[in-house]
């Protein structure tokens, strides 16, 4: 089998080396199996029969192959002789063709450099007509001629540095168009900042315009609605006044005090697109207007009015042109990035704004009349004033407050220079006059009194009358723009309810103790006409059919209680300084026929009192004071009667108190006061009397008896007063009557003892 192999592989070549390479796996497999040995003996078997053959055919051709050499050698030699013709002709055509050569080397070169000039003009061309159009651009781009740069740049790009493509200088100009391009965005860049330095220097006066625009279209409509009454509920910016509006739409931007062009805006932005930039140029657009926005609301005085209305022109302004500038590029600038913007803007001005709820009302006032038109002028840009309203509101609070200060002012010094005396009145016209400003007035007709006339109130109650009113006209000078109605005149309720509780009330109540009783007497008629007042104020205040209640009537009323209770005070007093003066001799035996001179000063002071201070008090508070002095009086008199200190009572010393007792009585019956007459306050006291002088005290031991005549005498009241007549009876000479009277007080003790 391996003889065959080799056998085919061999035997078929017809090279040294073909075929040869299929003698390899015939090796690799002898190898693998141990089979060297055999596989040389079959390749020099093989080797021998080749030679065998070879020797073979040699010996078959010799002649032959003997001829062909011969041939061959003849062939060889005619060959040299050939070889030789032919160098010498060669040589003598390199003689002949020497100079002819050189001269066509020469007119070959020279095409060469020629055409080598020809495409270095061609290039050079070229090249100077790319560094042009670079130069171009360059020029362009100084003259600011954005736009014109932009398409020469993008013809470079486009069509002339392919005409130039593979030459160095192409590869250097590409590299340098993003420098050109950033160069181009630079100049733009510095073109936009310049423009927007120009709105920012104009934003003021574009504020201060459109403001000024505002209070002319408010002074037109005003003048319409005076000529036509029926217009007055529609408001500034409401349909029926933008169309009645004669004077068509104001440009805040085009006017003849202002002219602010947007065509460098819009050029960077068309720009910007072209250059692929449109993203980057909006982003820094929104950060350039945010810092213009930042330096608006730099720190201003409250109190210094030209400032604050320059800041308000400043938002104004910045305000109304991201608004127009809105309109005419979106989506470059959409209402969403203008709401931001104006919510951050408007969140800091309220907040500069904040203090102005301190200043004085005049300020304040003044505040609110710019910010009104500040607001009125921002209506038609459809942003979130709400911010603003709220404001308003606050600032509205703040001005109540100042008003409060206001009013509490005024009227401290108003209690303070009150004589607390009726008010003197010379002329009817004066009369009418300050009837005419007061809440609430005497119902008495004009044509009944004679003059000068006196008005029940002192100057505090018709003075406070005019701050009231004063308060509600300055409070609705603010208020009449404000659109949350129910909130105003609540605020208007409680604002005069503080006034009224905290202001007046609290005056007026602090100083009842450092009065006499006629002053005391007048602050009780002024409270009367301040709770009258009240009642009015509810009527002012429900016009709108609201409901709203002042608590200060219960205040005033309350107030009113306090006083008259000063006034029992002060009665109360004067009746103990006349007790003071009482100095009975509960040991005398001799009777008087004139009442004590404490009695006489009493019943004196009572009558001056009734007859001067108290003149002007309603009878029903009149017969009150009186019912709490008698009753006093009637507690003071019954004290000293039975009092603890007394030892023993003659009979005189009982009848001299009877006297006294009896004359003021006397003096109450005079009043014809039937409430007084009622109340009996001397009825305990003329028992104890009538008891002490009875000649049979002992029927006080009976319940009849007792309940008919002594029915309020306290049984050990009876047996103290008795003690000390019996005492008094008993340092008397013991005559006959007298031994009888002992013993009917003793019968009676007795009995009342058990």
């Amino acid at each position: 089998m391996l003889a065959s192999q080799i056998q085919q592989v061999i035997g078929t070549s017809r090279s040294d080396n073909e075929n040869l390479e299929q003698l390899a796996p015939l090796i690799r497999n002898a190898c693998i199996h141990n089979q060297e040995d055999t596989l040389l003996g079959e390749i020099e078997q093989l080797a021998r029969q080749k030679e065998a053959e070879i020797e073979e055919t040699c010996n078959e051709h010799h002649n032959i192959f003997v001829a062909s050499v011969e041939k061959l050698l003849r062939v060889r030699q005619g060959t040299s002789d050939l070889k030789a013709q032919v160098l010498s002709l060669n040589e003598e055509l390199q003689d002949s063709g020497k100079a002819l050569l050189e001269r066509r080397k020469e007119v070959l070169e020279t095409r060469i450099v020629r055409r080598n000039v020809d495409e270095a003009c061609k290039a050079i061309e070229a090249c100077l007509k790319v560094l042009n159009a670079t130069n171009r651009i360059k020029e362009l781009v100084e003259g600011k001629r954005f736009y014109a740069a932009l398409r020469a740049l993008d013809d470079l790009q486009r069509n002339r540095l392919k005409e130039v493509s593979g030459y160095q200088l192409t590869g250097l100009i590409e590299r340098s168009i993003p420098t050109l391009k950033a160069s181009i965005e630079d100049a733009v860049m510095a073109k936009l900042r310049a423009w927007m330095l120009d709105i920012r220097e104009k934003s003021r006066l574009v504020g201060q315009c459109a403001l000024e625009e505002t209070l002319r279209r408010q002074q037109r409509w005003r003048d319409h609605t005076e000529r036509n009454p029926s217009l007055k509920f529609a408001r500034l910016h409401s349909p029926i006044e933008l169309t009645l509006n004669e004077q068509g739409d104001f440009e805040p931007l085009h006017n003849d005090t202002v002219e602010v062009d947007l065509v460098p805006l819009f050029e960077c932005m068309h720009l910007f697109g072209e250059l692929g930039s449109a993203a980057t140029f909006k982003r820094q657009y929104s950060e350039d207007r945010q810092t213009q926005k930042d330096l608006l609301l730099a720190p201003v005085a409250m109190h210094d009015m030209n400032a604050v209305q320059s800041l308000l022109h400043d938002v104004a302004g910045f305000t109304i042109i991201e608004h127009t500038i809105m309109a005419k590029t979106t989506p470059f600038r959409t209402k969403e990035d203008v709401d931001i913007i104006w919510q951050s803007l408007v969140a800091s001005l309220v907040q500069s704004l904040k203090a102005a709820e301190h200043l004085d009302p005049a300020a304040i006032l003044q505040m609110r009349t710019t910010m009104f038109t500040f607001i009125h002028t921002l209506e038609g840009y459809d942003l979130d004033l709400s911010p603003l309203n709220d404001f308003m509101l606050s600032l509205f609070e703040g001005y109540a407050d100042a008003l409060k200060r206001k009013f509490i002012v005024e009227f401290e010094t108003i209690a303070e220079d009150d004589l607390y005396l009726p008010m003197r009145v010379n002329k009817v016209s004066d009369y009418k006059q300050i009837a005419d400003i007061l809440f609430f007035a005497p119902p008495v007709s004009v044509d009944s009194l004679t003059f000068p006339t006196m008005f029940p109130f002192s100057q505090i109650y018709p003075l406070a009358c005019i701050e009231l009113r004063n308060f509600i006209e300055e409070f609705h000078a603010y208020a009449d723009e404000l659109t949350r109605s129910d909130q105003v005149e609540e605020l208007l309720r409680k604002s005069l309810d503080d006034l009224l509780v905290d202001s007046v009330n609290q005056i007026l109540l602090s100083k009842l103790p450092k009065q006499r009783l006629e002053q005391v007497v007048q602050m009780n008629i002024n409270l009367e006409y301040f709770e009258g007042a009240c009642l009015e104020l509810n009527r002012i205040l429900n016009a709108n059919s609201t409901k709203l209640q002042l608590s200060a009537s219960e205040q005033f009323r309350i107030t009113s209680k306090a006083a008259e209770k000063r006034i029992f005070e002060l009665v109360n007093e004067s009746v103990d300084q006349s007790l003071g003066t009482a100095d009975y001799d509960w040991n005398t035996s001799f009777v008087q026929h004139e009442p004590s001179d404490y009695v006489q000063e009493t019943v004196a002071f009572l009558r001056a009192t009734s007859d001067s201070k108290l003149v002007h008090l309603p009878p029903q508070i009149k017969s009150f004071v009186y019912f709490d002095a008698l009753d006093h009086l009637a507690n003071e008199l019954l004290q000293l009667f039975t009092s603890p200190s007394i030892r023993k009572m003659t009979e005189p010393a009982i009848e001299n108190f009877s006297l006294d007792i009896r004359h003021l009585e006397d003096f109450v019956a005079s009043l014809d006061d039937p409430v007084l007459e009622t109340a009996d306050h001397f009825g305990e006291i003329r028992q104890l009397i009538a008891l002490v002088q009875s000649q049979r005290p002992s029927e006080m031991c009976d319940p009849a008896t007792r309940q008919k005549k002594y029915g309020r005498v306290k049984i050990n009241t009876a047996i103290q007063l008795l003690e000390r007549l019996l005492s008094a009876i008993g340092y008397m000479p013991l005559d006959s009557a007298t031994r009888a009277r002992r013993q009917e007080i003793e019968t009676a003790l007795s009995g009342l003892r058990r």
